[in-house]
């Protein structure tokens, strides 16, 4: 009996941090999980990569489609980031078509070939009859600045999403914090 009671409080546990459609971590889990990885990054003074990506134009996905079409794909990307990643890494739907991906210990060449591949392989993939493409941004942390939080890195990583989607779309941007 008291076997039972584990196993429903971990399926419990694990339907309260995952999100219902894609089963990634949900935002306020990431969150978290954010924050601790930074300070562990900062303390042990290891680097530490954040990914954030958005779908390019989703929204006529879910215009021109309709919406299972869209949680479909939503789906289907949420797969290719948990395939595309190592076991240690956060994957997570970050708001809406956004995924936040976190990167520790991994050096800044290979977080963008990671982020690379996760743009390419979306970019060759056909979603039924859906060709879509992927904006991503990516923050880099060295793990040497004692001042640099979650905060920090969320703001870091947007400027670099943005930056990707202000340069032409379907394409990763990196900004990176470094001490110099």
């Amino acid at each position: 009996m008291l076997y039972c009671v584990a196993i429903e409080n971990a399926r419990l546990y694990q339907e309260s941090i995952t999100d219902g459609l894609t089963g990634l971590f949900h935002h306020k889990y990431f969150m978290a999980r954010l924050k601790a990885e930074v300070d562990r990054a900062r303390r042990y003074k290891i680097p530490l990569t954040l990914i954030m990506i958005d779908i390019d134009f989703f929204k006529k996905v879910n215009d021109t489609c309709g919406h299972p079409a869209g949680d479909k794909v939503l789906k289907e990307i949420a797969d290719i980031l948990k395939e595309k990643t190592r076991l240690g890494d956060i994957v997570a739907r970050y708001v809406g078509e956004e995924f936040a991906v976190i990167l520790p210990y991994i050096s800044y060449k290979s977080a963008l070939i990671v982020s690379e591949r996760f743009r390419k392989v979306i970019e060759e993939k056909r979603f039924d009859e859906i060709k879509l493409t992927i904006s991503a941004g990516l923050g880099f942390f060295d793990g040497t600045d004692a001042s640099f939080d979650s905060e920090m890195m969320l703001e870091l990583v947007d400027r670099a999403l943005y930056k990707a989607k202000n340069n032409g779309r379907n394409r990763v941007e990196v900004l990176r914090h470094c001490e110099q």
